[in-house]
């Protein structure tokens, strides 16, 4: 098959530039059927992240202006606040399950279905306090959160897993302080398969 010639190459294959390109054509269109996720651009303004992608810490801040080559910035804890693009960053590890983290840390995360999610802030945060202000009035305050959500913390070979991100949310209740527990709605579903492994990191 001549597909077979784009991901092998050899010299002489092709009898001009346009006999390549017309081959590169071909192939993509055979690519796009393998495709699971589509990819949209996160809507916030300069931010080039693509929701329902994955991502490690660094690529986010450095996505958000945050980090640089030359000072790189790793976000401690599961909450980052960046106020140039009014966003609320939650860093989220379903299963925690391993020993790095203790019970004040063991937040009760999950997803409801494709388009709830259950998360509960960093046992310090008050309602009445700033932070669960703008939390709780997310929507009449008009800032953003973006989900960034894992299965474990690192992978079945030992190596840090990426954070899937599922988007930006919007809020749709909440319970309780210290912490406080909200359930927030994402504005894009999780494709079945990732919601079936979410859900299964909880089980």
């Amino acid at each position: 098959m001549a597909l077979l010639t784009v991901l092998n190459p050899r010299k002489g294959t092709y009898g001009g530039l346009d006999d390549a390109l017309a081959e590169l054509v071909e192939l993509m269109d055979v690519l796009a059927e393998r495709v699971t996720h589509l990819h949209p651009q996160v809507e916030i303004d300069g931010v080039p992240l693509q929701t329902h992608a994955t991502y490690a810490r660094e690529e986010v801040m450095a996505a958000l202006g945050v980090s640089t080559i030359d000072a790189p910035v790793k976000p401690q804890g599961p909450a980052h606040w960046h106020e140039p693009t009014g966003t609320d960053v939650f860093f989220v590890t379903l299963d925690k399950s391993d020993r790095s983290f203790w019970p004040t840390t063991s937040y009760h995360d999950y997803a409801i279905n494709d388009t709830l999610f259950h998360w509960e802030s960093q046992a310090v945060t008050r309602l009445a306090s700033e932070t669960g202000q703008r939390y709780v009035n997310q929507r009449t305050g008009g800032t953003n959160v973006a989900l960034f959500v894992r299965r474990s913390k690192t992978t079945p070979d030992g190596r840090t897993r990426p954070y899937f991100f599922a988007g930006l949310a919007d809020y749709v209740s909440h319970r309780g302080e210290r912490p406080i527990a909200i359930t927030w709605q994402l504005r894009q579903p999780l494709p079945g398969d990732t919601f079936a492994n979410f859900r299964a990191a909880v089980a």
